[in-house]
């Protein structure tokens, strides 16, 4: 799957239910090699996160999209 068109969206929530709202995410993958659907929690910002199970064998590629929807600005090492 190599798609550049996805769509961002972004989940405010408001009122005595807000403390129980929640997001997530998901790729479903049809193609020749690879098949299935996957999804994660789309948790808040933390200030270290460890991604675990990604591929690094040769030939293969990964995608990290990093988002900062504030105006204030922020610092990645990856």
């Amino acid at each position: 799957m190599d798609r550049d068109d996805s769509a961002a969206y972004s989940v405010r929530a408001a009122g005595p239910l807000a403390p129980g709202v929640a997001a997530e995410q998901y790729v479903l993958a049809d193609g020749p090699d690879v098949r299935g659907v996957a999804t994660a929690a789309c948790t808040g910002p933390t200030r270290e996160h460890w991604f675990v199970g990604a591929e690094s064998a040769v030939g293969e590629r990964g995608r990290l999209v990093l988002a900062n929807p504030s105006d204030t600005p922020a610092v990645v090492s990856v």
